[in-house]
């Protein structure tokens, strides 16, 4: 987690960006991941079955939340927050989940 909120508004979205300097959402997620000794892959669609289920009352912060039928991933900030590199225009930001198209996955890795 202290990976990615070292990026939170600097880092730009950037389409199939992995860091250091600009991310995509799975990007960002593979690259905070990489800073604990952790390889995920470059797919918001493969983070969907990384790590283990988690329940909606189970989440915690570091959680890879994936959203929008697979297309969106980010990771659970606390408090219905998603730490995210949302879309062009934005630099990497944490938003309420509700933002988003709904939650497809929480894993835990």
């Amino acid at each position: 987690m202290n990976a990615a909120l070292s990026k939170v508004g600097i880092a730009p979205y950037q389409w199939a960006g992995a860091g250091p300097d600009a991310f995509d959402c799975s990007g960002l997620v593979m690259w905070a991941y990489a800073h604990a000794g952790i390889s995920l892959p470059h797919s918001s669609y493969a983070d969907e079955s990384e790590g283990s289920y988690v329940s909606a009352s189970d989440i915690q912060i570091g959680d890879i939340v994936v959203l929008e039928d697979g297309a969106h991933v980010g990771l659970y900030a606390g408090n219905g927050m998603l730490l995210n590199a949302p879309e062009y225009g934005y630099t990497v930001s944490i938003m309420p989940i509700t933002d988003f198209g709904g939650v497809v996955a929480v894993r835990r890795v």
